[in-house]
């Protein structure tokens, strides 16, 4: 926990690339179904305040994009390629450079995100004239992808991996994780101190995967 706090005093701007990669098969109408989807993030994040053992900071996509396999074809956007008839490239190109803010505890879990709904307002509000009832289609898969709930699990998968006590080399741990990635899933992952370098620290995570009863 020092080391992580260390770590942010000391950096106060960090930046992180984020790749999630979803393979959903499925069975309709007797037909196999198969669709790869790779979600990417370039994100910058800023410490505004280190205050009861709580970090405070500003979060900006500095660069998003999205790749889709389906047995139709392959379709890729990204906030490079704001062009005209590209709706969802367009709606990534918003959405960078506009903070929004996250408060982090010192073992890495992510207190709570605010702001998240300006980022997503700015998103569709230039938007060339479409339906209200696609535009609440769109968001709802962009919001699955990039909104509060998302950005929470997927970066509590990445830092909280802090045991709440010390612990010496061969000591585990249990760190519980709720994902939001199209679907509901809790992550349970044991973690284990296997290696202690003079600059470095080697954990092994095995992790069980489960969605939610409904």
């Amino acid at each position: 926990n020092d080391t992580a706090m260390f770590i942010f005093m000391v950096c106060p701007w960090i930046c992180c690339f984020m790749v999630s990669e979803i393979t959903i098969k499925q069975q309709i109408q007797g037909q196999t179904m198969n669709i790869n989807m790779a979600v990417t993030a370039d994100m910058g994040y800023l410490v505004k305040e280190v205050a009861n053992q709580i970090f405070t900071l500003d979060v900006t996509y500095n660069k998003m994009a999205m790749k889709m396999s389906l047995p139709t074809g392959a379709m890729e956007y990204s906030s490079d390629k704001k062009v005209e008839g590209d709706l969802m490239s367009t709606i990534l190109s918003n959405m960078v450079n506009k903070p929004f803010t996250i408060k982090m505890s010192e073992n890495g879990k992510v207190q709570e995100v605010t702001n998240i709904d300006k980022l997503f307002e700015s998103a569709f509000s230039e938007l060339p004239n479409i339906s209200e009832m696609q535009k609440q289609q769109i968001m709802a898969q962009v919001m699955q992808s990039y909104g509060g709930d998302a950005i929470k699990g997927n970066l509590e998968m990445a830092t909280a991996l802090f045991p709440e006590t010390a612990v010496s080399k061969g000591d585990s741990w249990d760190v519980t994780t709720k994902v939001e990635s199209g679907m509901t899933m809790i992550v349970k992952t044991t973690y284990t101190l296997t290696e202690v370098g003079a600059d470095y620290y080697l954990l092994k995570g095995v992790s069980t995967i489960e969605t939610l009863k409904d």
